[in-house]
């Protein structure tokens, strides 16, 4: 096992030992309204309820029954963890902030709080502040993963779809524990797309406000995906 390897599974384990991300459930339905999921008397709305305990029990009569038990806690879980992930201070690095959550803080967080230890455990680990980003794809993508290059330069690609074979020197690492990816930044979209269309063939998915229906749940194998590969690229230092 790489050092990477090694890494991510250190921050996956980190932050399973809490509620994990919060902008992951199980729906039936390639679109799940936020209104569908408000509270409703104290507890989750009833349509969403329905359709929780419906997949389950479709999953507990596949035999399935660790996918039965993923998607009754994430979809328990998901509103405590989206609503009170830990928050990144004005003028905190992401050094600072990565160490502020391994050391003590809140084991919740998405792919922002996970590229952030990873990071900080790199740097633990003897790699420099030259050497550690962060990968912040912006509007209309919305996505963060951990960076390491070899050759102690920013990366260069300007969107996550050019991450592909041939187009720069692959001694650049990608740690990105929410998508469960590691591997050379060359074969970064390449991995960052099975992974989608797995999730999206699961019934997982994902919070985001770009899409063309607002801010809710979408397929992560649909126009979120696109959006994914399209979005703008921007490289931060971990002392940034």
């Amino acid at each position: 096992m790489s050092i990477y390897e090694a890494v991510m599974d250190e921050v996956r384990a980190f932050f399973k030992s809490g509620e994990k991300s919060g902008n992951k459930l199980f729906s039936d339905s390639d679109f799940t309204s936020v209104r569908m999921i408000e509270p409703y008397e104290d507890d989750w709305g009833e349509t969403f309820q329905q359709m929780t305990r419906n997949m389950a029990a479709d999953a507990l009569w596949e035999g399935n029954f660790r996918k039965a038990e993923r998607i009754l806690t994430r979809n328990q879980n998901v509103k405590t963890s989206l609503e009170n992930r830990p928050q990144r201070s004005r003028g905190e690095t992401w050094e600072q902030f990565g160490s502020k959550i391994f050391n003590g803080g809140l084991r919740r967080g998405n792919c922002r709080e996970m590229a952030a230890v990873s990071g900080y455990l790199m740097l633990r680990r003897g790699r420099s502040h030259n050497q550690v980003f962060v990968g912040i794809i912006t509007p209309p993508g919305d996505h963060m993963f951990c960076a390491v290059s070899l050759n102690s330069i920013p990366p260069m690609w300007p969107r996550p779809g050019t991450m592909v074979r041939g187009t720069q020197s692959s001694n650049t690492w990608i740690i990105d524990p929410w998508l469960h990816v590691c591997c050379e930044a060359e074969d970064y979209w390449e991995k960052a797309r099975e992974k989608v269309v797995k999730w999206g063939r699961d019934g997982k998915r994902i919070f985001w406000g770009s899409g063309s229906q607002g801010l809710g749940w979408y397929n992560p194998n649909g126009e979120y995906a696109v959006k994914l590969g399209e979005a703008p690229l921007t490289w931060e230092r971990m002392n940034q």
